[in-house]
């Protein structure tokens, strides 16, 4: 059964979190027709390593362009690292 990501998480999201995320799950639907939602044939852990892959990309640029910014890619790779070794686990 699909299920709206978004509107079914039992995860506590803090109100920025939320609000950045309800703005993303509009920005969905109207480029995709639906929100984001379960068994949907992506594989959601290869999506993010992908996205986490383009934001470090970003937080390094930020950082030669003189943003204080190397404790949050410093995170940011730690995260990649970790989701790469939960895609690798579940086989």
């Amino acid at each position: 059964m699909q299920q709206d990501v978004l509107l079914t998480t039992k995860y506590p999201l803090s109100p920025l979190a939320r609000d950045i995320l309800v703005k993303r799950r509009e920005v969905g639907i109207k480029e995709y027709g639906v929100p984001l939602h379960t068994y949907n044939n992506r594989d959601c852990l290869q999506d993010t390593i992908e996205e986490l892959a383009d934001a470090l990309y970003y937080l390094l640029q930020a950082e030669l362009e003189g943003d204080s910014v190397y404790s949050i890619i410093e995170s940011t790779e730690n995260l990649l690292i970790q989701v790469m070794k939960a895609k690798a686990d579940r086989g």
